[in-house]
């Protein structure tokens, strides 16, 4: 009965990074660089339909299964209410992350990633794709196969993030040095600020902890992590509540807000004009330009208020989660996260990363306590 159930594990474990690969390797390059239709609905229905078995193969209780059909329904209502897919992709990556090894899965993604970013690079430079420019801020971004320049520049920093994490306190100059030559790469070609801030984040975390280590080898930095998170999760709340507060309380500021950092401000309140709120989320309308960067902003408007409410008991329960494992590697990875979802917002999608299975792990680690009856 013991090796049963040990071989029903290492299969679930196992689905999980033939699920990953999946997606890396063929599902997000086809996705970035375009590819519509059949191919694409392929590759998607037969991810979500791996990960299904998946969910049924982990072991479940009833009392989570209860859970997990009551997480499936939201995630339907609210995909089919807002017409958008992140909905039912973070349930499965919340939910499909039962007794996760994260240092093994983050090992297969970058794996993944890395040969991705060489073909998204190297397909266009060779002439077998097109080359994608944009003139945007008085400057030609360049971001080669992706689909956008920020998607670029998110696809090098949770390879830098991943990095981070397996190399936590372990860096060295060559670890600088990648991380920095990076950091060029990307300002030189896709120029997205918010990659290079958090990679230039990731540099000084690491600094930060190797002087600790150094100077104050006894000091719990973990608590230092949960405390930084939690400051995160207040400002990622807080945006969205200024970005609204200004448009209901004060229009000449609101009117007034036109570059493209403090426009982030003032699309939730053309959103809320436009589409109003709902419980579980309403469409983007192709006639005006009305993409939501704050999390929060983007989850309580366009998701709905059922998901943004999901999404922040997720976040309490990751940082409680951390916190009380003394898992400092999990909390800085985490604090980045919450860090990115203040001013953009397509990360909790499992189409472009693997942050929804932090908070399934966390989800799935306190499991025991939260389901007590």
């Amino acid at each position: 009965m013991l090796k049963t159930k040990e071989l029903w594990s290492k299969l679930s474990e196992y689905l999980w990074y033939a699920i990953l690969v999946e997606f890396q390797l063929f599902g997000t390059l086809w996705a970035m660089i375009n590819v519509s239709g059949k191919p694409y609905l392929l590759l998607y229905w037969g991810f979500v339909a791996l990960a299904l078995v998946k969910l049924c193969i982990q072991g479940n209780s009833w009392k989570e299964w209860i859970l997990i059909i009551a997480f499936g329904i939201v995630a339907v209502l609210s995909s089919w209410s807002s017409q958008d897919k992140t909905p039912l992709l973070l349930m499965l990556g919340v939910c499909c992350s039962k007794e996760m090894n994260l240092e093994k899965f983050l090992k297969v993604d970058i794996i993944g990633r890395v040969v991705s970013a060489i073909l998204l690079i190297a397909l266009p430079l060779a002439g077998l794709y097109e080359y994608n420019t944009i003139y945007n801020r008085n400057i030609f971004r360049c971001y080669f196969g992706w689909q956008a320049a920020n998607g670029m520049g998110f696809s090098f920093t949770v390879m830098a993030m991943e990095w981070m994490y397996l190399r936590h306190r372990r860096f060295r100059w060559y670890d600088y040095t990648g991380i920095l030559a990076i950091i060029v790469f990307i300002d030189r070609t896709a120029n997205s600020r918010t990659a290079e801030l958090l990679m230039m984040g990731i540099l000084a975390v690491e600094l930060f902890c190797a002087y600790f280590e150094k100077k104050k080898p006894n000091f719990n930095l973990y608590k230092l992590c949960s405390v930084g998170c939690w400051i995160a999760l207040i400002a990622d709340v807080g945006f969205f509540g200024i970005a609204m507060g200004l448009y209901f309380f004060n229009q000449p500021i609101w009117s007034s807000l036109q570059s493209t950092l403090m426009n982030r401000f003032r699309l939730p309140g053309e959103y809320f004009v436009a589409h109003g709120i709902s419980l579980f989320g309403s469409p983007n309308n192709p006639d005006i330009y009305d993409y939501l960067d704050i999390l929060f902003g983007y989850l309580t408007l366009h998701l709905g208020v059922v998901i943004a409410g999901i999404v922040f008991v997720l976040f309490v329960i990751s940082i409680i989660y951390g916190y009380r494992r003394k898992d400092e590697k999990y909390l800085i990875l985490f604090l980045f996260v919450l860090l990115r979802s203040t001013m953009e917002s397509e990360h909790l999608n499992l189409i472009y990363s693997w942050f929804p299975v932090l908070l399934g792990m966390a989800v799935w680690g306190i499991r025991e306590k939260t389901l007590e009856i």
